[in-house]
Formats: C-alpha cells, sequence, structure tokens
C-alpha cells in the first residue's frame, strides 16, 4: 500500500492559535527544523490568517512542507524588520526572496568638523565620527530632517561667509555667518546625539530646565522655541533605531523557574550583532537552585560542546564568574567576558528575551494544563468503551464518495483532544468499484494497518457510521493480524457501536468524552470531503478535454493558460480558441462541439 501523495496541508490557523499578538518575526519550519520562510508581523497571530488565502505560488509549496512555526517576539514592527533580515541572510530560507546586491542597512553620523553635519552612509567607518542605528530606509530621510530642524543643524556640504537659504528660512542656527556660537552649535549637537542614541527622557529634562531658565529672565521667545523642540520630542520619541547591539558576536541566555525541579532556559546566538540564532532548553534542577545557580549549570553544560563567543550577556550575577570566565576563555582559546548589563542595550536585549521567554512557558504550561484535564476525559473513555487502557491517540476515518465516483478515504489524528496534523492522510480507493461503503471502509483500514512499523498505531480507531463499517474495520484487522480497539460514531443519532455488543452505547451529550469523539469523527468526514472535491474537481476537468481527438497535453496547456479554467474555455468563441497556438479552426469547432 502506498500512502497518498503529497505532504498533509498545514493548518495555519490552528498553529496561530499559539502565537501572541505582538510584532515580531515568525518562521515556518519543516519537519526536520529546517527554516523555509521567515517573515515580520506587526501582529503574529493576525499574520497568519492571510496564509489561508495566498496570493502567490509559493506559498501553498511552503505550506504543504511546513509543519510548525517558531517566533520572536520584538518591541516594534521597525526591530522586527531589522532582525528578519538579518534572519534571511543568516540561514537563506528556500522561500524567502533573497537579493543578491544584499544592501546594508544606514546608520546615521555626526561628522567630525568644526560644525558637525548629521548625514546617513551605509556602513560605519573607522573614523572619530559618531554613529548611530541601523535604521530602516523608509524613515531614515524623515529622521535626519526632523534632527536638523529641530536642533538647528547645518545641511550644506559646503560653509559659505555670508551663510546659505537655510539660516535664511530659520531651520539652520547659521554658524557660518554668526548665527550662533560655536558653544551653542556644539550644546545643539549634543542634544542631537541624545536623541538619536534614545535618551529622550534625558534630553527632555535638559531641554525643559533651560526652557524654565529663559523664562524666569524673560526671554519669552527662546523658552517658546524650547517648548516647540520638548513637544515635537514627546511626539516622535518613539526610537527608529531598531538592531540592538553593535556588530559583534555575543551569546545572551534568560531562565525562568517553571517549578520547584524545572526550569526553562531561551538562549540567542548574536553574531555581527544580528539574532541568527534561538534555542529554548528544559531544565532538571533542585528546589534550591536560584536563578544565578541555574544558569551557572546551563552554561557549564551548553558550553562543554559548543565553542564561546567573546561575550556572554545574562541577567543576573552567577557564582564563581572569575572561575567561569576561565574556564570559557581556555574552551575558546581566547579571553571571554560574562557581562550582566544594568542598562543599554545589552538590557534592552534580555528584557525582549524575557518577554519572549514567559510566551514560551505560558504555552508549555497550557499545554501541560490541557493534558491534565485531557487525562479525565480519557479515563472516562476507557470506563465507557471498556478499553484496556486511555485512549490519548484516536485516530478517526471516513469515505466520501458520489455513487461510487472519484471515492476516497481520510485518516485525522488526535493527541490527547488536539489535533495532531502529521497524522492526517488521505487515500485514493483502489480496489472497490461502485457505490459500497463497507468495503471501502475496509480498503482504508487494511491500507493504514500494513504502515504499522512507520506510522505508530493509536490508542483507538473512530469510524464515521455504524455496525457496517465497524465491521468492515474489524475485518481489516482480522487480515492484518492486529488487534487494535475501534468504535463507530453514526452522526444521525450519535449513536456509539462497539465491538460484541448488541445495541449502540449511549453517552450524555455534551458530556466532554463525548464531545471529543464527535470532534474527530466531524474533523475526518471535513478532511475526506475537503478531498473527495478536490479529486472530483481535477476528475471532471481532465476527462472533458481528453475526450476530444486532436487535443494533446500540449495544446491542453496553451487553452488553460489562456483561459484559465474549462468553463473558461467552453465560454469562448470558436474564433477565440483558433487564435490559440496549435489550436486551427476545425479543431475549434471540434472542442465547442465536445464541451458544449
Amino acid at each position: 500500500m502506498k500512502k497518498a501523495k503529497g505532504p498533509r496541508p498545514f493548518d495555519v490557523l490552528t498553529a496561530s492559535k499559539e502565537l501572541p499578538t505582538d510584532p515580531g518575526v515568525y518562521s515556518f519550519l519543516d519537519g526536520k527544523g529546517t527554516i523555509l520562510y521567515i517573515g515580520k508581523a506587526r501582529n503574529l497571530r493576525k499574520r497568519m490568517a492571510q496564509y489561508t488565502k495566498p496570493h502567490s505560488w509559493l506559498i501553498p509549496a511552503m505550506l504543504q512542507q511546513a509543519q510548525r512555526i517558531d517566533f520572536t517576539i520584538t518591541q516594534t514592527e521597525r526591530e522586527a524588520l531589522i532582525l528578519e533580515a538579518g534572519m534571511v541572510r543568516h540561514h537563506k530560507p528556500k522561500y524567502n526572496v533573497r537579493l543578491k546586491d544584499d544592501k546594508r542597512f544606514p546608520y546615521i553620523k555626526i561628522t567630525k568638523e568644526k560644525y558637525p553635519r548629521i548625514l546617513y552612509v551605509r556602513r560605519p567607518a573607522n573614523d572619530s565620527a559618531r554613529y548611530f542605528g541601523p535604521f530602516v530606509w523608509g524613515p531614515i530621510n524623515k529622521t535626519l530632517r526632523f534632527v536638523r530642524k529641530l536642533f538647528g543643524i547645518r545641511p550644506c556640504t559646503k560653509l559659505l561667509p555670508r551663510g546659505c537659504v537655510y539660516g535664511d528660512i530659520g531651520v539652520c542656527l547659521a554658524p557660518c555667518r554668526g548665527g550662533c556660537t560655536d558653544e551653542e552649535y556644539d550644546a545643539a549637537i549634543e542634544q542631537a546625539s541624545k536623541y538619536l542614541s534614545g535618551a529622550h527622557c534625558e534630553l527632555m529634562n535638559e531641554l525643559e530646565a533651560r526652557m524654565n531658565k529663559h523664562s524666569e529672565l524673560q526671554e519669552f521667545e527662546k523658552a517658546a522655541a524650547i517648548r516647540d523642540q520638548i513637544h515635537a520630542i514627546s511626539r516622535l520619541a518613539a526610537q527608529q533605531r531598531v538592531d540592538f547591539l553593535d556588530p559583534s558576536d555575543r551569546d545572551a541566555t534568560v531562565v525562568q523557574r517553571i517549578s520547584d525541579d524545572r526550569a526553562m532556559a531561551l538562549h540567542y546566538a548574536i553574531r555581527n550583532g544580528t539574532v541568527v540564532a534561538k534555542k529554548n532548553f528544559s531544565l532538571d534542577i533542585n528546589e534550591g537552585h536560584d536563578v544565578g545557580q541555574i544558569l551557572e549549570a546551563f552554561m557549564m553544560q551548553y558550553y562543554g560542546n559548543a565553542a564561546p563567543p567573546p561575550e556572554i550577556i545574562v541577567p543576573v550575577a552567577i557564582p564563581g564568574k572569575a572561575v567561569m570566565q576561565d574556564w570559557l576563555s581556555s574552551v575558546r582559546g581566547k579571553a571571554v567576558k560574562i557581562v550582566v548589563p544594568k542598562k543599554g542595550p545589552r538590557k534592552k536585549l534580555l528584557d525582549l528575551m524575557g518577554t519572549n521567554l514567559e510566551t514560551l512557558v505560558a504555552s508549555i504550561e497550557g499545554t501541560t494544563k490541557k493534558n491534565e484535564a485531557y487525562k479525565e476525559i480519557a479515563s472516562e473513555l476507557q470506563r465507557l468503551l471498556g478499553l484496556d487502557r486511555p485512549p490519548f491517540t484516536i485516530e478517526a476515518y471516513d469515505i466520501s464518495t458520489i455513487q461510487g465516483s472519484y471515492s476516497v478515504g481520510s485518516k485525522v489524528r488526535f493527541d490527547h483532544g488536539v489535533p495532531d496534523k502529521s497524522g492526517y492522510r488521505r487515500f485514493k480507493i483502489k480496489t472497490v468499484k461502485g457505490q459500497d461503503d463497507f468495503a471501502m471502509m475496509e480498503e482504508v483500514v487494511l491500507r493504514r494497518l500494513g504502515h504499522k512499523d512507520d506510522d505508530p498505531l493509536p490508542d483507538l480507531l473512530l469510524l464515521d457510521g455504524g455496525k457496517g463499517q465497524l465491521a468492515s474495520a474489524q475485518a481489516a484487522a482480522k487480515t492484518s493480524g492486529i488487534s487494535i480497539p475501534m468504535v463507530a460514531l453514526a452522526k444521525q443519532e450519535e449513536e456509539l457501536f462497539v465491538p460484541g455488543a448488541k445495541d449502540p452505547i449511549k453517552i450524555p451529550s455534551g458530556t466532554p468524552a463525548k464531545l471529543v469523539l464527535m470532534r474527530a469523527r466531524d474533523e475526518a468526514h471535513r478532511f475526506a470531503v475537503t478531498y473527495h472535491r478536490k479529486v472530483r474537481s481535477k476528475g471532471e476537468f481532465g476527462s472533458a478535454l481528453d475526450s476530444i481527438h486532436g487535443l494533446g497535453d500540449t495544446k491542453k496547456r496553451a487553452l488553460l493558460t489562456r483561459f484559465s479554467s474549462v468553463r473558461g474555455i467552453r465560454a469562448a468563441s470558436e474564433e477565440e480558441l483558433s487564435n490559440v497556438d496549435g489550436i486551427g479552426p476545425a479543431l475549434a469547432k471540434r472542442i465547442k462541439d465536445v464541451l458544449n
């Protein structure tokens, strides 16, 4: 027996329920953990809804291989943009568009001159100038104009003794013609530097103090100008800067205790200033361990198998820091420094990692609670159905056909009451001719049981139907020589049939045990009907064109390319058909006669 062709489709909406509504970067991964596609989103959960109606042929191809979604939360959409770009450059996912002339993100530079200018460059140079960034290309020109106008920084490349138009219109302090003193211009540069570095609170405190001083001296025009600066900074206080650190190699790790004996660690590998990889680890700990001791134990195990970078960032001090640094340095062969930041971009990075770790832990704890809740349901099913063990894994089967045409079967798997998409399979009925639902069910179950070695058997088989479907599945199990629990759930009265029982089992409506079975049965029905529609539509379209004498594959493709579908071909005139390459007037008339 062969499995259904092609990987099973990835259910994006189901997977998206585990995603937060924060901005961030998401990745689609296949079953081996290979990254297929990396994207960014303002709202991670809402972004997934767009994949239900893919606009590019690449997206269905990617979703056919996807098995799970990974994500990283960021504070702003701009941060997500930079992180996405760095990850795409590093991982080179198959389904991402990659530019061969991969341009860098720009930096803002304050030049080293008598009257410094502010401009943007593609990369920092090894000079005495000050650099800020990187920035995204879109907002950088707006940022430059805003900063120059706000603080009166000269935009001109050449100083003219008589000044220029920028001084005339009041957007420059005009130091070239004595519009301000050297000290005043230097102060404006320092204020611009604080704004670009993100020190908005400190800057506004200074400006407020200066404004109050001018007010006391009754210099109201100067005070009003500073007031306008404060208002402008308040409106645009969101930082344009989107990267966390300078372009160096470092690692960062945060941990969170989950229980007395368990903790989670989140580890980022940062290369050339960009987060290129992240991993989470489950740690077994002792009850008395604090966060520092947990970090120390993690680092001992992790770097026993991996070379450490020059810098490792952690949120709290670890015991024996000096000894740990010596050991890490010996492993690397060069100096390694452990940093516990209190402020700045390193602290910002750790805070963001902490947010991601909290989301991860909440997701794991939610899954654990669901599993614990399902244990009671599984025990109830075991009692009601007389099973030897609780059915934690359930496979549901259904058949879809129209008078024996285009007949297909489906298999869906539920693990602890939750759909397990890796266990979904589709079957084209091969041996049964005509309308025989029972024989079709026997074929599907027989083919499934033939793959028990590479597809583990569930705790329970659930069949969509009644006594007939149950008897067919039992016959398939007997042929295979496999003993496995199975039941059938009929739709009309929601009756449950079990082997050896003359009458169906009555389970009260609305009970969790019955709802689990109904949900699995309904999902198998949905999966079968969807596949049947697909097979039927392909079969009808193919047969309509296949019956036309003289219409080969090349001409079929030309017609479908021109008119999109058989319906479009049917609606076209003979003249329009004859204008397609390879289709003459005689063949066009034959096509119209057959299709109409």
